[in-house]
């Protein structure tokens, strides 16, 4: 690529705001960078355990150093995620999980009930959700989620969307955040007009 006959060369990868972004947009660099970063900090975890059985102190230690790294800029990469990506993170938490229950552990599932923690898969739909709703609100944000014509949507429907959701022609579009986030405002629209009707 040139700029007024100055060739530039197109970089394989940068970090944006401590996240990971390469040329061929996929998310396995920044998530082996998240685990790589999060197993270092699993060492507080370990070295806790030792001198407490408190699941809270624990649970708390996990969600304050270590959660919230495996959950860094999470609304940009989660949806496009490959299986091995999702499966590389939450087993960082299954990895916690067993620490903090201890003796107690079970299963990964009956753990996470016991602890009231939800899959890491789980938790980053809800930021997504709730990231797109706050954007939704903020004046120079809002346009990220036009909203459909209210003749087009047909209120009497109840499967009419609120939210527009351009059709791409790559998968890789399908996945990406913004158009992900909007399918998600869609789902919890219609979710809460089945239930108010």
């Amino acid at each position: 690529m040139s700029v007024n006959g100055v060739e530039l060369e197109a970089p394989k990868e940068t970090k944006l705001l401590g996240t990971i972004v390469t040329n061929d947009l996929k998310w396995d660099r920044n998530t082996n960078e998240l685990v790589k970063k999060a197993s270092k900090r699993m060492q507080i975890l370990f070295k806790a355990a030792k001198f407490t059985t408190s699941k809270t102190d624990l649970k708390d230690i996990y969600v304050t150093f270590i959660r919230s790294i495996l959950e860094t800029s999470s609304v940009v990469w989660h949806s496009s995620l490959t299986k091995s990506n999702r499966k590389a993170l939450e087993r960082m938490q299954k990895m916690a999980v067993r620490v903090i229950m201890g003796k107690q552990f079970q299963s990964y599932r009956k753990s996470l009930k016991a602890l009231n923690i939800d899959t890491l898969e789980v938790r980053r739909e809800k930021v997504c959700l709730s990231f797109a709703k706050k954007c939704v609100q903020h004046e120079k944000l809002k346009h990220w989620f036009p909203l459909n014509n209210l003749k087009e949507r047909n209120m009497k429907t109840r499967k009419s969307e609120k939210f527009k959701v351009l059709k791409g022609s790559t998968d890789r579009y399908k996945k990406s955040a913004i158009p992900y986030m909007r399918r998600l405002l869609n789902d919890d629209y219609l979710k809460k007009s089945s239930i108010h009707s």
